[in-house]
C-alpha cells in the first residue's frame, strides 16, 4: 500500500480530538496540526505566546477532551516557519474555495516542511476546498460528519460560532444557497482588514 506522507482531517471539534489523541502519542509517528486554519494563527503571526494559552483547562468550558500539551502546541512549535506566510483570506474570505488555493497551499506547505514526523492536518474551516486542496497537494483526505446535537451544543457555549457563521455567509463566491440565506434574513456583509474586528462586529448582531 503506497501511502501518502501527510494527511488532511476535516470534522467538528467534538469528534476532533480523537485523532489528535491518538495521533499526539509519542509513539505514533504523527505531528498533528489541530485547526491550523484557525483565524487564532492571523494573531500568532506576531504574537505566537498566544498559543501556549490553549491549554486543557483552558478548553474544559468547550468540552474538549483531556490533552497533555496544548491544543495549538504543534502550531505554536513551527511559528518560525509559517508566520511569514500566513493570509487573512485564507481562513474565512475563500471559505467557499472560489479563489486560487495557492495561498492555502504555501501555508500547508511551511507546516508539513517544519513537521518533525508525519504530519496530520485537522481542520474545520476547509471543507469547501477539499477538491482543491487534494488535488494541489495529494495526501490523504479523511472527512469526520459532526452529528447535529453537538453542532447546536456549540452554539450554547458563547456567541462565537454564531459570529463565525456570519462572516462565512460573507465569503467571496457564495452559493446559490447561502445567497438565499443571505436575502432571507437580511444579511449585510461587513468586511475589515482585521479580523478580530469582523468577530467583534456580528458579535453583537446574533442570527
Amino acid at each position: 500500500m503506497i501511502m501518502s506522507r501527510y494527511l488532511f482531517t476535516r470534522s467538528g471539534e467534538r469528534v476532533a480530538p480523537i485523532f489528535l489523541i491518538v495521533f499526539r502519542r509519542s509513539e505514533s509517528g504523527y505531528w498533528t496540526y489541530q485547526e491550523p486554519v484557525h483565524e487564532i494563527a492571523l494573531v500568532a503571526k506576531d504574537h505566537p505566546e498566544v498559543l501556549d494559552g490553549f491549554t486543557s483547562e483552558a478548553m474544559i468550558p468547550l468540552r474538549h477532551p483531556q490533552l497533555d500539551k496544548p491544543y495549538f502546541y504543534e502550531l505554536r512549535q513551527t511559528h518560525q516557519a509559517w508566520h511569514s506566510v500566513v493570509e487573512k483570506h485564507i481562513f474565512y474570505d475563500d471559505y467557499f474555495g472560489a479563489a486560487p488555493v495557492e495561498p492555502l497551499q504555501r501555508y500547508y506547505q511551511a507546516l508539513i516542511d517544519a513537521a518533525p514526523m508525519r504530519p496530520v492536518m485537522q481542520d474545520c474551516r476547509t471543507a469547501s476546498r477539499i477538491g482543491a486542496i487534494k488535488q494541489a497537494m495529494g495526501g490523504v483526505h479523511i472527512y469526520l460528519w459532526r452529528n447535529p446535537w453537538d453542532q447546536w451544543w456549540s452554539f450554547k457555549i458563547n456567541n462565537y460560532f454564531d459570529a463565525a457563521c456570519q462572516i462565512v455567509l460573507g465569503a467571496n463566491a457564495a452559493p446559490d444557497v447561502v445567497r438565499r440565506l443571505r436575502h432571507e434574513i437580511s444579511y449585510v456583509e461587513f468586511h475589515h482588514e482585521d479580523i478580530s474586528k469582523e468577530f467583534e462586529h456580528f458579535g453583537q448582531r446574533h442570527l
